[in-house]
């Protein structure tokens, strides 16, 4: 590494398939290397809620289990097309699952408080868990794309607020079905 390249900031990145491999960081100038695990990555991405449409792939027949409520989220707005359910039951002290069927490449509109410490997202596959995480905060209207390896079938989500604590809430949008 040059003098000019020391402190430049750079950044590494890491592809997605790496998940549990590790990789060595070697410091040449004192002979050491550090060995770092890199750590699961969600099987989704997220992208900001741009322009709208009713094609959320998932819908109201899509939920399994739920004790979330229509229309409790925090600013209850309405969105043609589609029924929202959130854990914004009794304020933020609230706590509340989803659970849905989905398939590879679905899309869930969520949106979650400023705060996802207690929101959690599991995936099953045959009902048994592949992936278990926290939500990324999203305070306005997101959309879960769905990335999950075609050796799992037989998926579902499970949204879980499991805090009480200030800001902590999370809501889903699906297409109403009936």
């Amino acid at each position: 590494m040059g003098p000019k390249a020391k402190y430049s900031g750079f950044y590494g990145y890491i592809v997605r398939n790496a998940n549990k491999q590790n990789i060595y960081i070697v410091n040449k100038t004192f002979s050491k290397k550090l060995k770092v695990t890199i750590p699961s990555a969600p099987p989704y991405w997220i992208k900001n809620k741009t322009n709208l449409s009713n094609k959320l792939l998932l819908s109201t027949k899509d939920i399994l289990n739920s004790n979330y409520v229509e229309n409790k989220t925090f600013d209850n707005k309405k969105i043609k097309g589609v029924k929202i359910f959130g854990s914004f039951i009794n304020g933020d002290k609230s706590k509340a699952h989803i659970k849905l069927k989905i398939s590879n490449n679905s899309r869930l509109l969520y949106k979650t408080g400023p705060r996802t410490k207690g929101q959690q997202i599991k995936i099953y596959s045959n009902g048994k868990e592949i992936f278990n995480g926290n939500l990324v905060s999203q305070t306005n209207w997101g959309v879960i794309v769905f990335d999950i390896s075609q050796k799992y079938t037989n998926l579902t989500i499970e949204m879980i607020d499991n805090s009480s604590k200030w800001g902590e809430w999370s809501s889903v949008g699906l297409e109403e079905k009936k």
